[in-house]
């Protein structure tokens, strides 16, 4: 009988230990996390926003020929397009977008100041027509550099007269527009290259305490934190307190009409991010036992896109109407929780994103 009962022990003992080796989290691999997200989500958008800003370029070079007016929605819907294309990768701000400060010769935004309405004036009225070369660029303040200041050239209400007349102007929005495409083709070119993708970013060892590769703690922000600039940036500036506060001018790519647009697309392509990849986010934090975390980052990305799809047409229209403005303080609210949500998952990966200005808010 002794020996039944020890046998009986051990065996019982044997099945807790499976049990519990079974439900231990397995190892992540961070390394095919990386190659996954390069390969399948920055790669992809980098070479569409090339492709993207290189269309604009041809097509305000091809529009400058002629400068007819019932063409120059043509202009603009190319314009749109790229933009939408920067919109969709624009959440990356490390690696090859850094150097020189890329990013912000894309997109110079906000402009609290009127910065970028004074260079361009300056740039325009150069007395030596059309003669915006490298050298013009290599000095030419970041403002007028990219989308901010073709939104002005190709929407502000007198842009049509004025690139049909001002000698400067078609010759500017050629020039910036290629100094863009030049640029987006060049960050794409360097994210092929093997030292850019397996490094991304410069290796400090920050994440090797944390047992994870500083390249996945910046693909991590790149999901985590973009998500606050949305809501604080994007959205609440805009709406303040009440409707009567609204401001469509601090709107990003308000004179375009793009904003809400521009919204619809950061977060899809931040919910991409997430559930996208093998492995992805989402199924990370599934495998670290953290399937409940998962399900609210996944369920607040779907509530804040549907919050956003309610919304009809521009920022300027749905300013005016109180249930939309309404919906889009809900949504303000929705990507609050999201921001909360993503932040508090990080514990499970052992990911340290740094400081959260949210904090007791």
């Amino acid at each position: 009988m002794h020996s039944f009962t020890r046998l009986a022990q051990l065996l019982a003992g044997s099945g807790l230990l499976l049990a519990g080796l079974s439900q231990a989290a397995a190892p992540i691999d961070w390394e095919a996390f990386n190659a996954s997200t390069i390969s399948g989500h920055i790669q992809p958008r980098y070479q569409q926003l090339a492709l993207q800003s290189q269309t604009l370029a041809d097509t305000t070079a091809h529009w400058c020929e002629t400068r007819s007016s019932d063409d120059f929605n043509q202009v603009q819907q190319a314009f749109e397009n790229s933009l939408q294309a920067w919109q969709g990768i624009q959440h990356m701000q490390f690696g090859p977008v850094q150097l020189l400060m890329r990013n912000y010769g894309i997109q110079f935004w906000p402009d609290r100041k009127g910065i970028i309405g004074r260079q361009l004036n300056e740039a325009l009225q150069r007395p030596e027509p059309g003669n915006y070369d490298a050298d013009f660029f290599h000095h030419a303040s970041v403002s007028i550099k990219g989308f901010p200041a073709l939104e002005r050239l190709f929407y502000d209400e007198d842009a049509l007269t004025r690139l049909q007349q001002q000698p400067n102007a078609c010759a500017l929005a050629i020039a910036i527009s290629t100094e863009l495409a030049n640029t987006a083709q060049a960050i794409h070119s360097e994210w092929q290259t093997p030292a850019v993708a397996d490094q991304g970013a410069e290796d400090d060892g920050e994440g090797a305490s944390l047992g994870l590769p500083d390249l996945s703690l910046e693909l991590l922000r790149s999901l985590v934190q973009p998500v606050e600039i949305i809501r604080d940036s994007k959205l609440e500036l805009v709406l303040g307190n009440y409707q009567p506060a609204a401001r469509l001018q601090r709107a990003e790519n308000w004179r375009s009409g793009q904003s809400l647009r521009s919204l619809n697309t950061n977060l899809a392509a931040l919910q991409a991010l997430y559930t996208e990849g093998a492995p992805s986010l989402d199924l990370i934090l599934r495998q670290q036992d953290a399937s409940a975390q998962a399900d609210q980052i996944s369920a607040l990305f779907s509530q804040a896109r549907s919050q956003l799809d309610a919304v009809p047409g521009n920022f300027a229209t749905a300013l005016q109407d109180a249930d939309n403005y309404t919906q889009l303080k809900a949504l303000s609210v929705t990507l609050k929780e999201l921001d909360h949500a993503l932040y508090n998952a990080m514990p499970a990966i052992n990911a340290q994103l740094g400081f959260n200005s949210r904090d007791g808010d």
